[in-house]
């Protein structure tokens, strides 16, 4: 009897094979769909990266086009070395249309680091999307992120994961894609990743009960779902275990920044490494590590190594002592970085082909 198996850019892995996963991150994107010109862009260094600029650079993340250009293929595979070299073995790549999308380029990342990756089929937010998605129905939606997923669309590089699906400001074109999304899901049993701005977002929390009744509409599984960016929701326990009692899973995927989030014309304080692990700890010892996911989405150039950032290791390597600190052991991180993305990420039978 065949089992599940992961679906990387260099084919099919046995979940013994993933090893520590990260399962939201960014090696190759283009997220100039973020980009607002910042009044001093130009008094930045004809050099980058420049130390003398980073202040510049955190205080408004998408206001200089450089911090947005994440698209080096050198860089990105220095980075999952780093990554590979702290004891790592896969990561998630959820960089879809609109954001860059690049199998081929994540294909030669991996052969260059020996990482496993995976990469995403997805829909980025309305302002980012091109016009064929725009004038394209749902169901040729779906079947674009289906043919991606089963037979590798144009590159012939079969991706492992939906995402990021993105609803923010839940306009139609981003619902449409919500809809294709879990048509999507439900013809191929790959997880499903949302971009929803509920996590440190109050007001965002009762359209994300509506979001989910259009994905179960749609036939998608509830076990399936992948609600990101979740960091900060441990404000409210109770809206966290309604949404973990349906079966979900629960993201804390922006380890590492601890700045602020641009949205429209406020600026939103992301919560501090501390106060995740924090939520973390409360939800685990309330039973639910079998849900949880963890990773560091690292989407800006200053989050890389190569940037004076912290990285992709950065859970690894900076992270485990305050996780200890809070109760949350070796054992538990193993059930967070390795049982569980493997039991999500997993699903395609390992005798399946491409073809």
């Amino acid at each position: 009897m065949c089992g599940k198996c992961a679906i990387t850019v260099n084919g099919l892995i046995r979940p013994a094979e993933m090893g520590i996963t990260l399962p939201h991150e960014h090696l190759l994107i283009d997220f100039s769909c973020r980009y607002v010109a910042a009044a001093d862009e130009g008094e930045l260094s004809a050099q980058q990266p420049a130390l003398a600029d980073r202040w510049r650079l955190l205080r408004t993340p998408a206001g200089y086009k450089v911090n947005l250009e994440g698209t080096d293929l050198d860089q990105s595979a220095a980075e999952a070395l780093w990554f590979k070299k702290s004891g790592g073995r896969t990561i998630v790549d959820l960089t879809g249309v609109g954001l860059g999308a690049d199998a081929s380029g994540l294909k030669e990342v991996a052969d260059r680091s020996g990482v496993n990756v995976i990469a995403a089929t997805g829909l980025y937010i309305d302002a980012s999307l091109p016009d064929w998605v725009r004038e394209a129905s749902t169901e040729e939606l779906a079947q674009h992120l289906v043919d991606d997923i089963m037979r590798g669309g144009r590159e012939g590089i079969r991706r492992g994961a939906i995402g990021e699906i993105a609803i923010e400001t839940a306009t139609d074109l981003e619902l449409k894609c919500l809809r294709a999304a879990a048509r999507a899901q439900s013809r191929t049993s790959a997880p499903c990743f949302l971009h929803v701005m509920s996590g440190i977002l109050p007001s965002f929390r009762p359209l994300t009960d509506e979001l989910i009744a259009i994905y179960l509409e749609e036939g998608g599984e509830i076990d399936k779902l992948v609600l990101c960016h979740q960091d900060g929701s441990g404000d409210d326990l109770a809206y966290q275990e309604r949404l973990l009692a349906r079966g979900l899973w629960l993201e804390y995927d922006t380890f590492g920044s601890e700045g602020v989030f641009a949205f429209g014309e406020a600026y939103i304080q992301l919560p501090t490494d501390t106060q995740r692990i924090a939520e973390l700890a409360t939800l685990i010892e309330r039973g639910h590590i079998g849900q949880l996911l963890i990773s560091q989405d690292v989407c800006y150039q200053t989050g890389k190594r190569n940037w004076g950032g912290h990285g992709l290791a950065h859970i690894l390597d900076s992270l485990a002592p305050r996780f200890r600190a809070a109760g949350i052991g070796q054992d538990r991180l193993t059930n967070l970085m390795v049982d569980n993305p493997a039991r999500l990420l997993c699903f395609a039978a390992e005798n399946a082909s491409a073809g």
